[in-house]
């Protein structure tokens, strides 16, 4: 488990619900936008967040911090390339 990071990212309504329910941390906060929710949530950083968040699909996009918006950019990139035919 790494460092403490301060996770900003857009969230479907429905990943809301199920975050209301079972929150990912204890100062987690929702936002309610025109379209979606955004969450913010300071995190634990390593690989299971990675996990998670690749996991939830187009029902979230990181906004910050940068770098890790930029990392999970290129791993979705890489793995929809492997679709093309």
């Amino acid at each position: 488990q790494g460092e403490g990071l301060e996770l900003q990212a857009w969230i479907s309504d429905a990943l809301a619900r199920q975050l209301r329910e079972a929150p990912l941390t204890a100062d987690m906060q929702l936002t309610a936008q025109e379209q979606g929710h955004r969450l913010r949530a300071t995190v634990s950083d390593g690989w299971p967040l990675r996990w998670w968040l690749l996991s939830q699909g187009d029902g979230l996009v990181v906004e910050q911090p940068r770098e890790l918006r930029e990392e999970i950019a290129r791993t979705l990139a890489k793995a929809a390339a492997l679709y093309r035919d």
